[in-house]
């Protein structure tokens, strides 16, 4: 009985210093996918500032800074897929053209809601990744999109700007 005792000791320290070992890393690089690319595109001082409701031929390269409005204030492109909880929220949108079918990737740099709307549907997320820890990226997420319009729509935030990204995953 001692042994078995002491083999599963064992292996919960084993276990315990090994999630220790994973935790080490800085809290950008926690991400289930790297957002450096992202991530040097939000710090930069020329992110274009865009207002909440603008349609753009194309998403600009390296993103842009989306201005909020209260959310009673904002036409949203389909219905929020979840509710905020927050008294005062607020909320954005800006429309771009996706110029190919594929996989991208939406991110954006504060707590908010993401949804990415195509002919007036919530696309389902393929899959995300978010941390509260990192400063100026909070989450990543990417949806298989046709060619043609894309929204992209931040609810449920209490920023004023948040720094959104589209890209294509190769």
């Amino acid at each position: 009985m001692a042994k078995l005792v002491q083999a599963i000791a064992a292996g919960l320290l084993a276990t315990c210093i090994g999630q220790a070992h994973a935790d080490d890393r800085p809290a950008c690089e926690r991400f289930d996918w790297p957002l450096a690319i992202e991530r040097s595109w939000f710090e930069a001082a020329d992110l274009p500032p865009v207002e909440t409701g603008a349609t753009l031929s194309a998403m600009p390269a390296k993103g842009v800074s989306l201005k909020l409005k209260p959310a009673a204030e904002v036409k949203l492109a389909a219905a929020a897929s979840r509710p905020t909880k927050l008294e005062s929220p607020k909320s954005g949108i800006v429309t771009f053209e996706a110029s190919a079918a594929g996989l991208y990737q939406v991110t954006n740099s504060a707590a908010g809601w993401l949804d990415v709307v195509q002919g007036g549907v919530v696309v389902a997320a393929e899959s995300h990744t978010g941390n509260r820890e990192c400063a100026g990226l909070r989450k990543s997420v990417r949806f298989n999109l046709t060619p043609g319009p894309v929204s992209i729509q931040v609810t449920g935030a209490s920023v004023d700007t948040i720094a959104a990204g589209v890209r294509r995953v190769e």
